[in-house]
């Protein structure tokens, strides 16, 4: 687990648009993982001269972390709460923190659900989970990659959580990604390069997390009746849409696959992209 130059920068801009860090839990202690040219820009927005290979401690503390809790697998690196996420957390955990951060851990973790909804529940109510991970060109690196509509659908009302901000980074430039159940589309992109993916979900009330399990949007739609003996057949509205349906999804995998040729992603309409800082 570390703190990169991408991490660093998104909770510096989370930090300035008025989120407080305040009782802090990390998934594992992070290291700081800079070039010295990067780390002197980290200096500049936050006033601390980070080592690296040195834990992060101090830069999470220089953004407003009144305390700081370590969840790990063992106490190695100084963890307080040792814990294998494979394995639900205890509920003495439930809604004791206001910020929980993970830096690049549960892709690493087989039992992602659990996890997850561990990291989901250890939130306060009106606190913030953050997620710092891959999205795609990483293979090999953990047990997953993850996609944006994981995280909108599983950090969804119905959990109690909304997201706030799902940003990717890839080819050095950030890009907004768009919640597939509002643009009614897979959002799809096939990488020229390794891609990341960074969350920061609101606990916005407390509830039952996964009390029925996520579903991927366009999954969840109604589906349309098929002809035969017992069946309506379809409605003419109904064949229209279909066609239009099966026409948009060739088109967005046109731009899916166009994406791979260039450095960025060519699906502007799901990928709103916001330049090289977000600073």
């Amino acid at each position: 687990m570390g703190l990169d130059f991408k991490s660093a920068e998104f909770l510096c801009t989370e930090v300035r648009r008025g989120i407080s860090l305040g009782c802090l839990l990390l998934l594992g202690r992070q290291t700081v993982y800079m070039a010295p040219r990067e780390i002197a820009k980290v200096k500049a927005w936050t006033g601390v001269a980070l080592k690296p290979a040195g834990f992060a401690d101090e830069f999470f503390r220089a953004l407003g972390a009144e305390s700081i809790s370590f969840l790990d697998h063992s106490n190695y690196e100084g963890a307080d709460l040792v814990h294998d996420l494979n394995e639900p957390l205890a509920r003495e955990y439930h809604a004791r923190f206001e910020t929980v951060i993970d830096g690049g851990t549960l892709e690493h973790v087989f039992n992602f659900p659990i996890a997850l909804r561990s990291c989901m529940e250890s939130v306060c109510e009106g606190g913030r989970l953050m997620i710092f991970s891959i999205a795609n060109g990483h293979m090999g690196h953990g047990f997953y990659q993850f996609s944006p509509e994981l995280f909108y659908r599983a950090l969804a009302p119905s959990n109690g959580f909304e997201i706030e901000r799902l940003l990717i980074r890839h080819a050095g430039v950030w890009y907004e990604a768009s919640d597939p159940a509002a643009v009614g589309s897979r959002i799809e992109a096939v990488t020229s390069r390794p891609a990341s993916i960074f969350v920061s979900a609101r606990r916005v009330h407390l509830t039952k997390i996964f009390e029925t399990w996520p579903i991927q949007s366009d999954y969840s739609l109604p589906t349309l009746p098929r002809g035969g003996a017992g069946c309506a057949s379809p409605s003419w509205a109904e064949r229209l849409a279909v066609r239009s349906a099966t026409l948009a999804e060739l088109q967005a995998r046109w731009r899916t696959y166009r994406g791979s040729w260039h450095r960025h992603l060519s699906n502007r309409a799901f990928f709103r992209k916001l330049g090289a800082s977000l600073l």
